[in-house]
């Protein structure tokens, strides 16, 4: 009897000996949703340096965009020592280049900041054309009988990102002063730095081609007719770089519904010209490749034209079938004509109108026209 009461002793005892083992082994895991709550800094940042040894791993990054938290340096390196039971966990890091969405912990001890991963698993995700697009060395999470896939991490990371990479940029051009944009144009522009109308000039943040940079349009108007557009990029360094520059006065940047054509985000401005007794509506598509601009297509949108007593419209009209095999872009125009009586304004006579369906073909680059033409005159 005695016996068995220190072997029940000694097995209590082992286990209690044991249990804390165990506590200090577990994996640290979170839902997304208390991954992103826990983090103190969420960034956006490019893998400059890795270095993988049989017992320590460092990696060092240099922040491109904090999207949460303060992080006063913009390179940050990480270390692990190699966990005896578990090993790495999930601290592993895309190669030197790679752009990757990091979710870490960290402190400020003795004047210097210190982090770490949040968690064990799934807080790094690669960042491509402007989203997270996966997790890397990935786990499904399991707690509590509740499960949650790669795709759910992928998913509410991306959304955060989403969020607060345009509060970023916003932020980022409240700092920029007109003075700061004007200074720009002039240095970079294609024109004599005096002979532009800075007074007209407006200007804004906009995801033009899905990477982890946004870029600056601007606007200079000078009458009804007259002015230039800006596109400006970030460079390597990440110092803005002017694009392009082109002699339109901008009525619209179109840029809320992209048209997504072969991979390619294809978007939309109003532009407006004429002259004395002309006004003319152009349509534009364009899309930025590889920090280049290239105009899709363009087209007229309205014209109008009065010379003596001639009146001359033309009304026209575009849609792209996205599920065509080579992307149609269809273009509809109406021409009117007529007369005018002495008042200028009242039709005399006959009216003529004229109609053209136009179909253009994506080649991966522009639209090009397509060999038939339908004409339906009245």
């Amino acid at each position: 009897m005695h016996k068995k009461i220190w072997l029940s002793m000694l097995i209590l005892l082992g286990i209690f000996i044991w249990l804390p083992g165990v506590a200090n082994a577990r994996l640290s895991v979170s839902t997304p949703e208390e991954t992103i709550e826990r983090a103190d800094l969420i960034v956006t940042a490019t893998v400059i340096n890795r270095n993988c040894e049989d017992e320590q791993r460092q990696v060092t990054i240099k922040v491109d965009e904090v999207l949460k938290g303060t992080c006063p340096d913009n390179i940050i390196k990480l270390t692990k020592q190699k966990d005896e039971e578990y090993g790495w966990g999930g601290f592993d890091f895309l190669e030197p280049g790679a752009k990757i969405f990091l979710l870490l912990g960290g402190n400020q001890t003795g004047g210097y900041w210190r982090y770490w991963p949040t968690g064990d698993l799934n807080f790094l995700a690669l960042v491509a054309d402007g989203h997270v697009r996966d997790l890397y060395q990935d786990s499904k999470i399991g707690i509590n009988d509740q499960s949650w896939t790669q795709e759910d991490y992928t998913k509410a990371y991306d959304a955060f990102y989403q969020i607060h990479r345009r509060v970023t940029a916003t932020e980022a051009l409240d700092k920029m002063t007109k003075e700061q944009i004007a200074a720009m144009i002039q240095t970079q522009g294609k024109q004599d730095k005096d002979s532009y109308y800075i007074e007209g000039l407006s200007y804004n943040v906009a995801d033009l081609d899905d990477d982890a940079d946004w870029e600056i349009v601007a606007q200079i108007d000078g009458g009804v007719h007259l002015g230039k557009c800006f596109i400006f990029d970030k460079d390597a360094r990440g110092d803005y770089k002017l694009i392009t520059e082109q002699d339109w006065k901008v009525e619209q940047w179109d840029l809320a519904y992209p048209l997504e054509i072969d991979g390619k985000k294809v978007l939309k401005l109003v532009t407006r010209t004429g002259g004395t007794g002309v006004d003319v509506w152009i349509m534009h598509l364009f899309y930025l490749d590889q920090g280049s601009f290239i105009e899709a297509w363009q087209g007229t949108l309205q014209e109008r034209s009065v010379f003596k007593s001639n009146w001359f419209q033309k009304i026209c009209g575009y849609q792209v079938d996205l599920y065509s095999e080579n992307k149609r872009l269809y273009v509809w125009e109406t021409t009117i004509q007529y007369q005018l009586e002495p008042d200028g304004v009242t039709p005399k006579g006959e009216i003529k109108t004229d109609t053209t369906t136009k179909v253009y073909l994506f080649n991966g680059s522009t639209f090009i026209p397509e060999e038939s033409e339908d004409k339906n005159n009245t």
